[in-house]
């Protein structure tokens, strides 16, 4: 037998009839019970139908890729031996295809290596090693037949080789979100709904795949009513025309470079503002590497006022009034300063369209106010021309001084087509956004819990 063989546990029981599939080249036969070993196993493999007596437990290297283990013959006392027949039943394979358990640990380990390059500013080899992590868990999961809808006895898997099949699924998902591109949220698309069905990712719904998943909170669903959300409900409160003026006060002042008296100073490219584009130019202040990816096309502007477990002082200078109403809502700073989210102003430019992606955790939700959006329009599949899409539910637009308010643990996409018959193609889109704990998060210790949680588990804690 040539190149690596891997190994797989098959547990063999002492009394009663046995007959299992494997999917590897080597053999090891162990117990299923504490009982001593009885002598030895007879086994039999290859064309010409090689047999070899070993100890049992025992590996045995068996010259093919499927193979079925049946028992021969009943235990009449101790010393004898138990008998036990390898038939093949599918052709060779290749080797480097059988080792799933390798291939699934090598891809969290390219993974895992692709964070320390994003984190030291490499993002072609960031890249790179995330690709090859897909690629090898992709390898791992097609060895294992379960990235199709198959019939529940075809999608099967031995124990030992669902380890390595749920290990597989999370890293490829986790390296395709990162990836980004349109090519990797197709395949995740793909890819999500068979692994979901089969239980190798730890989510009841494809669309919600957060990197920490609290069960238990109810209801799970994409849309909430702002009705039944405090924060939306002192939102709706303010008066958001008062908000608008003064935050597109402070933009056009930041855009001017012309910066408020009130305001500490700075260079025209760190003006308190967060920003991101499919095309950055040097020396901006940006947001975070993920963004990047998220970022399709256009350009899209953050002014954090509760974040990073404070308060961001001098931006709240900027725009007062805003982070005063703000301030004052239920829960708001309370989230901010665990880390569980932000309170911001988002602007979102005409043309921009940010790609498919879930928030990190489902212990929090996420209230848009809409300060100032543009002229409804349609487009051509008779959807919104500006609007959010949260779930499989039909995308929303916004509307001046009304609150949505959505779980963005749930895969959530943003568009804002121009219109050509507007100047610029349109206004900006500028909404307040402030997260806020789920309505079932209510005790102190818990919530700073799952904050800690999302923390660790989290490398970008995204916001829309």
């Amino acid at each position: 037998m040539s190149g690596s063989s891997a190994l797989v546990s098959l547990r063999v029981p002492l009394v009663g009839g046995f007959e299992k599939s494997i999917h590897a080249p080597t053999l090891e036969v162990t117990h299923e019970t504490n009982a001593k070993p009885f002598g030895a196993i007879q086994v039999a493999w290859g064309e010409e139908a090689q047999t070899a007596r070993v100890p049992w437990p025992a590996h045995v290297n068996v010259d093919a890729c499927t193979a079925r283990i049946k028992k021969a013959t009943t235990l009449e006392r101790e010393e004898n031996l138990c008998d036990w027949v390898c038939i093949v039943a599918a052709p060779r394979r290749e080797s480097h295809e059988l080792d799933v358990h390798e291939l699934a640990r090598r891809g969290e380990q390219l993974r895992r290596e692709a964070q320390g390059k994003d984190a030291q500013g490499d993002r072609a080899g960031s890249r790179h090693a995330l690709q090859e992590a897909a690629r090898a868990c992709r390898t791992c999961l097609q060895a294992l037949h379960v990235l199709h809808p198959t019939t529940e006895a075809e999608s099967s898997v031995d124990d030992e080789d669902a380890k390595a099949a749920r290990t597989a699924a999370m890293c490829l998902v986790r390296s395709l979100e990162h990836i980004g591109g349109d090519d990797a949220q197709e395949e995740l698309r793909a890819v999500c709904a068979p692994l979901v069905a089969k239980g190798l990712l730890p989510f009841d719904d494809p669309l919600q795949r957060p990197a920490v998943l609290i069960r238990g909170l109810v209801p799970t669903q994409p849309w909430w009513r702002p009705t039944d959300v405090p924060m939306a409900v002192h939102l709706a409160s303010l008066d958001w025309k008062a908000m608008r003026a003064e935050v597109l006060a402070a933009l056009d002042a930041a855009r001017s470079g012309a910066l408020p008296p009130s305001a500490p100073s700075r260079q025209a490219s760190d003006d308190g503002w967060r920003h991101t584009a499919a095309t950055m130019a040097p020396g901006v202040n940006a947001l975070s590497e993920g963004w990047r990816r998220i970022v399709a096309a256009g350009a899209w502007t953050e002014l954090p006022l509760f974040a990073g477990h404070g308060v961001v002082e001098s931006n709240c200078k900027l725009v007062p009034r805003t982070a005063h109403g703000i301030g004052t809502a239920p829960d708001a700073t309370e989230v901010a300063f665990c880390g569980a989210g932000e309170c911001i102003v988002s602007v979102l430019r005409p043309g921009t369209r940010l790609r498919p992606h879930c928030g990190p955790s489902n212990n929090r939700l996420t209230c848009h106010l809409a300060l100032q959006v543009p002229p409804e329009r349609r487009r051509d599949d008779g959807s919104p021309a500006c609007a959010i899409r949260v779930g499989d539910a039909p995308p929303r637009a916004w509307r001046e001084g009304e609150v949505l308010v959505f779980d963005d643990s749930f895969e959530h996409e943003v568009w804002y087509e121009p219109d050509p018959s507007l100047p610029n193609g349109g206004p900006d889109r500028v909404i307040a956004l402030c997260h806020c704990w789920h309505p079932q998060i209510s005790k102190d210790a818990f919530r700073f819990e799952t904050a800690e949680a999302v923390l660790k588990q989290s490398q970008d804690l995204t916001t829309i």
